[in-house]
């Protein structure tokens, strides 16, 4: 399933194309962040309307985890991702998964986060780690059933809506949550002590 696909050619001048390390090279840590600056921008270039896959099996140790479609779309750097009927196997019992969707998320700003993050093995500073709120704007789920540790009690999401922004710097100031769950509580659990006494 697809529909219309387009790149703004004004989005992509010659010379951002040019600049991309060649074929088989390794670049240096300041290439790459530069190269990722340039491909940030040549996202902000690109639409697809609306692309989707269906019936999709693949195998794993547990035995075969379906989807029944996946969907995905951008406009200008920005697209939304979900999947739709998910049936899988975990060492701890099935999960399942009516539907699961990001909104909004901001590829090119995820890219240029990319670029500034430190070399890997190095704790990423705390506004780095705000930032991610910026790139993906919001969640839906609905029918969820994963497993727990105890697999005879899974968590049960009959809907949740999630969405976030009014953003101070990297701090989102307005956050709507709506949701009808279930999840299993243990009375062993530390944490409710206080709550049994």
């Amino acid at each position: 399933d697809r529909d219309v696909t387009g790149v703004q050619t004004c989005a992509l001048p010659i010379s951002l194309i040019a600049a991309l390390p060649a074929a088989g090279t390794t670049p240096t840590p300041a290439q790459a962040r530069e190269t990722m600056m340039k491909l940030a921008t040549i996202y902000e270039g690109l639409h697809l309307g609306n692309f989707g896959v269906s019936g999709i099996t693949v195998d794993t140790p547990q035995g075969p985890a379906k989807l029944a479609a996946a969907h995905f779309s951008m406009d200008n750097g920005k697209s939304d991702f979900g999947i739709d009927g998910l049936d899988a196997q975990t060492p701890r019992g099935p999960l399942k998964a009516g539907h699961f969707a990001l909104k909004s998320i901001d590829l090119s700003k995820l890219m240029r986060l990319s670029a500034t993050m430190q070399p890997p093995g190095q704790k990423p500073p705390a506004e780095a780690a705000l930032a991610l709120f910026q790139i993906v704007q919001g969640a839906e789920v609905q029918g969820l059933v994963a497993p727990t540790k105890e697999a005879n009690k899974p968590i049960t999401i009959d809907n949740l809506d999630i969405d976030w922004g009014r953003f101070i710097g990297a701090i989102p100031t307005q956050v709507h949550l709506s949701t009808r769950m279930a999840a299993p509580l243990a009375a062993s659990d530390p944490r409710l002590q206080p709550l049994l006494a």
